[in-house]
């Protein structure tokens, strides 16, 4: 990935509501660079652009980080599984895992009766090849930090990426409020 991607794709992290003028004024180059980047970006990177709402204003009020061991998968488990995502789009994300499971999976519900349904019919159609389902129930009320792709992005990027200079500004301007950042001094 070039560099004008990177720092264009954090910006957009940061805060993807921006327009291409915007962008462009703060990366230091002209709108059209900008579309023509964020184009490419969307093409091979850039998943979907989301809002991140306050969980508990709509009506969601839990979040269920459950971990699931399971037999080894055959073609009937994949395709009992890809129906069952389909069937409950309370599951925000699922993927396989190491370690206490062989899935992890992270569901939203609006109460703990939802959840516990959502639980029962997990294990009725997945009986046979579930040995092990533990959860973690989270209220959205009690969030201590929400939820924040730019930082841990940044922060693996920081020993590879030559920030240019809007985004070396940026940091150093954060660097006392939050974290400690190795930022290149030579000018780009």
């Amino acid at each position: 990935m070039k560099k004008r991607e990177k720092d264009l794709l954090l910006e957009l992290i940061r805060k993807s509501k921006q327009s291409d003028r915007e962008l462009a004024t703060k990366l230091k180059t002209s709108q059209s660079t900008i579309t023509r980047t964020r184009h490419r970006l969307e093409k091979k990177i850039i998943r979907a652009y989301t809002v991140i709402p306050n969980f508990s204003e709509i009506d969601i009020n839990l979040i269920v980080f459950t971990v699931c061991k399971c037999d080894e998968p055959n073609n009937e488990f994949h395709k009992t599984l890809k129906k069952f995502i389909d069937d409950h789009p309370c599951i925000a994300f699922m993927s396989r895992g190491e370690g206490m499971g062989t899935k992890i999976m992270v569901s939203f519900h609006s109460d703990f009766d939802g959840y516990q349904d959502f639980m029962r019919e997990t294990r009725r159609i997945f009986n046979k090849h579930i040995t092990g389902l533990k959860s973690i129930i989270t209220s959205t009320r009690n969030i201590t930090k929400e939820l924040d792709l730019y930082r841990p992005v940044r922060h693996f990027w920081k020993k590879i990426v030559e920030f240019s200079v809007p985004l070396r500004d940026f940091l150093r301007q954060e660097q006392g409020n939050h974290f400690l950042v190795n930022i290149p001094s030579r000018q780009m």
